[in-house]
């Protein structure tokens, strides 16, 4: 039985237009129950079963009726999928390649089961020109061994026999490259999500495995995976090992490549390139270069997609880095506009509120003006409600939770509410000891330090100053570019923070 978060992935992920011109999902005219149904899902009308189970069949308890709709609907949907619209605006020819190439694959297979070999055939050389002409090797190596057969068995011709043949044999090697480069990349994307240290071990491993790869790059081998997977894991392999200098040469690598061979690069493989190439550059501090490339890194995504919530994402920190408050406000507020309708914005939520709590933190402070939401009904941003927000540390993978206590504290600085960050001194130095100790999380373990100075130095600036100076030094001798943390960790650079901090404190010798 289909699970209820399948089924509405499976539903968001159809063209809903489609869907109505070829009749698949409702064909009678008027909505049907599996049309409504439909509708539901993709606006995420309910939760749980029990709540759709409750309104398509109110009268009994016993969901069995629901459980064979949801199949049923699921099995539809799947049918839907073959009909997908590979002309469709926006759509490079790798990507349309891809869709009809897959599609017709799958056409011969059932064809050649049903015995209906003649057309089966036919359809399997007209497409295997186009897998060959895009590197598609997976499908060359199907669809030449289809042919092949053919022309052994039941159109005996040696020539053509051996001419696929070749095929296969040269493809099998390509095939292995495109398989020992995803195992490479694979496992280093486990290393990279689990936050695992690199051990001497396993660094060396990766010395060897990126070395590999690169001599497999120079053969220059006209495969679309083994190029994607080879330039994923140097994009990832030198982000883990802070040599920012060396990704933007790959990115650039890339780039020129797609010019001379645009068959076998992806727009997500492209668009990887420019974002990489962005977030190096941020890094660096270089931020009006980064800045530029925005808009041709966004014209690789589709508007709304995941990869182009990750560009917005990095353009605000530029902002935010370069002190460019209203424009980062302004992004934000067009990432908003999605709040309600967009599956891919639920994965950024966690950022957005960060984001929003850094933008009124600006305006506390007087280095933002009011935005013209302030006045919203809900507001979009509750400050109590931040304040008395306890992070769960065990489940933070990406570094938001010590970007929310340092906020917190900065909040109630500004507010002068210095009881209350006594109150959370303990916990902050148990945060530290025990979430801190890596060296990605660095430059944090020294701002969290700095912070604890505030009811040491009894909030008094020449105090806290002094005996802050040591980790400040740490940081100046740990910039960014240098420090091999995620670029999560700093939505605001830690030295701009503490002069935001210093000039709370001044307020507040001034009002005194």
């Amino acid at each position: 039985m289909a699970s209820l978060e399948n089924l509405k992935d499976l539903a968001k992920g159809i063209s809903r237009n489609k869907v109505k011109n070829i009749h698949v999902i409702g064909n009678h005219g008027s909505e049907t129950v599996f049309d409504k149904f439909y509708q539901f899902l993709i606006e995420d009308q309910y939760a749980t079963d029990e709540e759709y189970a409750n309104y398509f069949y109110p009268d009994t308890t016993n969901y069995h009726a629901f459980y064979k709709l949801k199949d049923r609907l699921f099995n539809r949907l799947i049918n839907t999928v073959f009909f997908i619209d590979i002309n469709k605006k926006g759509l490079v020819p790798v990507q349309k390649a891809f869709y009809e190439c897959y599609k017709n694959a799958a056409a011969v297979k059932i064809l050649l089961g049903k015995g209906i070999r003649v057309p089966a055939i036919g359809l399997a050389e007209k497409t295997l020109k186009k897998c060959l002409l895009f590197g598609f090797t997976d499908l060359v190596i199907e669809l030449a061994r289809h042919i092949r057969m053919q022309y052994a068995s039941f159109d005996p011709q040696e020539k053509d026999f051996n001419f696929y043949t070749s095929i296969i044999d040269k493809h099998l090697k390509i095939y292995k490259k495109e398989i020992e480069t995803e195992e490479y990349l694979y496992s280093l994307l486990l290393k990279h999500e689990n936050r695992t240290n690199l051990n001497q071990y396993y660094a060396k491993v990766l010395k060897t495995q990126k070395n590999r790869i690169k001599k497999i790059l120079l053969k220059g081998v006209s495969s679309m995976r083994i190029n994607l997977y080879c330039y994923f894991f140097l994009f990832t392999y030198y982000e883990l090992s802070g040599n920012w200098k060396k990704l933007i040469k790959i990115c650039d690598e890339v780039i020129q490549k797609e010019v001379s061979n645009p068959n076998v690069f992806t727009p997500t493989l492209l668009g990887n390139s420019y974002y990489r190439k962005i977030k190096s550059l941020f890094i660096l501090e270089k931020y009006a270069l980064a800045e530029s490339m925005i808009s041709k890194c966004l014209s690789h995504f589709k508007m709304r997609s995941h990869d182009w919530f990750s560009v917005q994402d990095i353009h605000i920190k530029i902002c935010l880095h370069n002190r460019k408050y209203t424009e980062a406000s302004k992004i934000l507020e067009k990432i908003n506009e999605f709040k309600k309708d967009n599956y891919y914005y639920k994965t950024w939520q966690e950022n957005v509120k960060v984001y929003d709590a850094f933008l009124h933190y600006l305006q506390c402070i007087g280095r933002l003006a009011p935005s013209l939401l302030e006045n919203e009904n809900p507001p979009s941003f509750r400050l109590q409600k931040f304040l008395n927000e306890v992070p769960n540390h065990s489940k933070d993978k990406k570094g938001s939770n010590v970007t929310i206590l340092i906020l917190q504290i900065l909040f109630l600085l500004e507010q002068r509410k210095y009881d209350d960050i006594i109150d959370r001194t303990e916990s902050l130095r148990v945060y530290v000891q025990r979430y801190l100790k890596e060296d990605g999380t660095y430059r944090s373990n020294c701002f969290i330090k700095m912070l604890l100075c505030l009811p040491a130095g009894n909030f008094e600036r020449p105090e806290v100053a002094a005996k802050a100076q040591e980790y400040l030094d740490r940081l100046h001798a740990m910039p960014i570019r240098k420090a091999k943390q995620s670029a999560e960790l700093e939505v605001m650079p830690y030295e701009m923070l503490w002069e935001f901090v210093l000039e709370s404190l001044d307020r507040k010798a001034t009002s005194n």
